[in-house]
């Protein structure tokens, strides 16, 4: 087989743009430049906020050649969700497609580099975007035209890919993890259900139980996260979020909320405040109010009797 039928192989497809992995190392080799010249390098980071495109891959990349770990943001993430990241992971830039720069400018820290990437048409197809919400904001850096300014660097071999992925928070904050440390030896453990998570010094955090975890469509949802979020909000004295049958996702969010006394809630009321502070997945689809949550004799809401009323009518119990 000639190279150049070799190199029409070895080509990444997106709708119907395609780019060729000789092009794909040349901007991850131009990147890379400009991260260092940026001062990224070993155990820095640099964040990501893109769903499935070709600067996923050469940010991700150049970031590791350069030594710092590539950090994935949920493309779902409103504000203070991407700001956290992007304040614990200590990301010196972001990079994201330009309909999302919106839900996540009012989160970005002082000091973090931004590149954005114009929003393909095909996602555009797809999420049904505005064609004005896909372009790059003219006082901003766009990601293609700023590698195009660089000088390839010599990549030399290729490092081990290395991310930071935060995963699902469990005390109402993701937790980072480098994920060459996300194997934990298990030999002679004994497993009861807990989630936790290990600190960089390797102390082991307990934060949620595994059986409260919620899957809905895929995505592993945490009720901690929910429920520390929504007591803050004004009038709400106790809140109580766990996961109930539904057709289309397998499981679906519900959240009992105890109004503080003479205090009127609504349910758009709550959906709102979530959304002002979480993706839009983690808003419960369904909200009940009562004033006295059934408790156990320790005080803690009893999660198990309104739970259990909806999966009984389901047949099923996950």
């Amino acid at each position: 087989m000639s190279e150049p039928d070799i190199e029409m192989k070895q080509r990444i497809l997106s709708g119907d743009r395609e780019l060729s992995q000789s092009q794909l190392f040349e901007n991850v080799a131009r990147a890379a430049t400009g991260f260092a010249a940026m001062g990224v390098g070993p155990e820095d980071t640099g964040a990501i906020m893109l769903r499935n495109d070709f600067p996923f891959f050469e940010a991700s990349m150049a970031a590791n050649f350069v030594g710092a770990h590539a950090v994935p943001i949920n493309w779902h993430f409103q504000a203070d969700e991407v700001g956290y990241i992007l304040r614990d992971s200590g990301a010196r830039a972001l990079v994201v497609h330009a309909d999302l720069l919106p839900q996540a400018k009012a989160g970005i820290p002082p000091g973090a580099q931004v590149f954005v990437v114009p929003t393909p048409p095909e996602i555009q197809t797809a999420y049904g975007i505005a064609p004005e919400q896909c372009a790059v904001p003219k006082a901003l850096r766009e990601w293609d035209d700023w590698i195009g300014q660089q000088e390839p660097r010599e990549l030399g071999a290729a490092p081990p890919p290395s991310s930071m992925i935060y995963t699902s928070g469990t005390t109402g904050n993701p937790n980072g993890q480098d994920d060459k440390r996300r194997e934990i030896e298990q030999d002679g453990l004994v497993t009861v259900g807990d989630v936790g998570y290990l600190d960089e010094d390797d102390y082991l955090f307990l934060c949620d139980r595994k059986r409260d975890m919620v899957i809905s469509g895929g995505v592993n949802i945490y009720p901690a996260e929910i429920e520390t979020t929504l007591i803050a909000m004004p009038g709400v004295h106790d809140c109580a979020v766990f996961g109930i049958p539904d057709e289309e996702y397998g499981e679906a969010l519900c959240a009992f909320v105890e109004p503080e006394p003479g205090v009127a809630l609504t349910a758009d009321g709550v959906r709102e405040f979530l959304a002002a502070s979480l993706a839009r997945y983690k808003t419960p689809k369904v909200i009940e109010f009562r004033n006295d949550l059934p408790r156990e004799d320790s005080g803690k809401i009893f999660k198990r009797k309104l739970r259990a009323p909806y999966w009984e009518k389901a047949g099923r119990q996950i």
